[in-house]
């Protein structure tokens, strides 16, 4: 939240709250999320909310065991630990794995690390995704798409053919594509992404991903488009204007059609 407006969440958490919004999934987000000061509001809050079926907490698991561990209660059974590694950022491999240990034997919380993949550090990405799966922890792999004038990855054969190999120990999402003579495919999310089988410019699409603004304000995750105070628009088709393909895994899901 931005200077100032530290209680914008107030009145988020007030309009998740209404009749008019449907059943939903939170994610909460950063910069780090763990270091807001009503974090445990916040979350609190939503467990309560039956309109919310889950919550994922994203983090770069920078809180110590102790900090996690005191969600780990039948109160806060809606919500999921996602941890980040970074490895550009992070400073303590051994760290960040003795962590997601412990928090991964959490009783009513559960717990995933995604890693983004990047070819160039794959030598260190390698050596954490080892550590993590012979302790357990369940991991997600990131396949990254290039950024115009923030990122370039470009992925090889010989690493694509390499890197599939640890597929088959992480979790995996599926998308199934039906066209229109019926005929269906399933294919996991990361193929969709490397295929490019995840770009439906101009496409009609119930895009149903809400992007909550520091401010608390609320945007088409797809469209930028704002949130009607009636929230009459929450669920409706639009247009997709995006030629890099769905901003998120889940937005695979949505209902598509030309």
């Amino acid at each position: 939240e931005p200077t100032g407006n530290k209680t914008a969440y107030v009145n988020v958490l007030k309009r998740v709250s209404l009749k008019t919004i449907p059943k939903f999934n939170m994610d909460l987000l950063g910069g780090e999320p763990t270091l807001h000061d009503d974090i445990d509001i916040i979350i609190k809050s939503l467990c309560m909310n039956n309109k919310c079926n889950e919550i994922n907490l994203h983090t770069n698991m920078v809180r110590s065991i102790e900090w996690y561990s005191k969600y780990d209660q039948q109160q806060f059974n809606k919500l999921k630990i996602n941890g980040s590694y970074h490895p550009q950022y992070e400073k303590s491999r051994d760290k960040f794995v003795e962590t997601s240990v412990g928090v991964n034997e959490f009783k009513y919380v559960s717990y995933v690390c995604n890693i983004n993949i990047y070819e160039k550090m794959w030598r260190e990405i390698k050596a954490v995704i080892i550590d993590l799966l012979d302790h357990g922890v369940p991991i997600g792999l990131q396949m990254l798409s290039s950024v115009s004038d923030v990122w370039n990855e470009e992925y090889t054969d010989e690493f694509v053919d390499e890197f599939n190999i640890f597929l088959r120990e992480t979790e995996q999402k599926y998308v199934k594509f039906t066209d229109k003579d019926n005929n269906t495919t399933i294919i996991d999310d990361y193929n969709v992404r490397l295929k490019e089988l995840d770009i439906f410019y101009g496409w009609s699409c119930k895009a149903t991903f809400w992007d909550i603004q520091p401010d608390g304000s609320i945007r088409n995750g797809c469209t930028g488009e704002p949130l009607l105070l009636n929230n009459k628009n929450i669920s409706e088709c639009v247009t997709c204007p995006l030629t890099t393909g769905c901003p998120c895994t889940d937005c695979y899901n949505f209902y598509k059609h030309e």
